[in-house]
């Protein structure tokens, strides 16, 4: 199966900037890679640690690279934003891990799935879905 791919935009500060007014954007197309049953994922920016520290100015390179390093579903002790496609009735487990993870539906339903003492917990929740 294949995925559209999605638009992020990313802000950071141009090196020259002092006050704050010289704004640097970045604007690319990610891609979403196939994963097990008919799930889609994609990593759209993640940090190695917390709080997070970041450079007055960043770069597209620092922006990769970062996300290279932080690879794994997990990131310890960082961040981690992700697009999740799912189909109709899909499923994504949540488990405790020392870091904050970001889901982010685009496209499809399904059911966040976390465990408790009685058992599962299936929350359903939608691509667009506001609360």
């Amino acid at each position: 199966m294949s995925f559209a791919p999605f638009r992020r935009i990313l802000t950071s500060h141009d090196a020259s900037d002092v006050d704050g007014t010289n704004v640097v954007v970045f604007d690319d197309l990610v891609e979403i890679a196939p994963i097990a049953n008919g799930n889609g994922l994609s990593p759209v920016y993640a940090s190695l640690g917390l709080p997070i520290r970041t450079k007055h100015s960043t770069t597209s390179e620092e922006i990769t690279a970062t996300l290279q390093d932080a690879a794994d579903i997990v990131t310890p002790g960082g961040t981690n934003g992700r697009v999740v496609v799912l189909p109709p009735n899909g499923s994504f487990a949540m488990h405790r891990t020392d870091s904050v993870d970001y889901n982010i539906i685009i496209s499809g339903s399904g059911f966040h799935v976390t465990p408790s003492p009685s058992g599962d917990v299936q929350t359903p929740v939608k691509a667009g879905e506001r609360r």
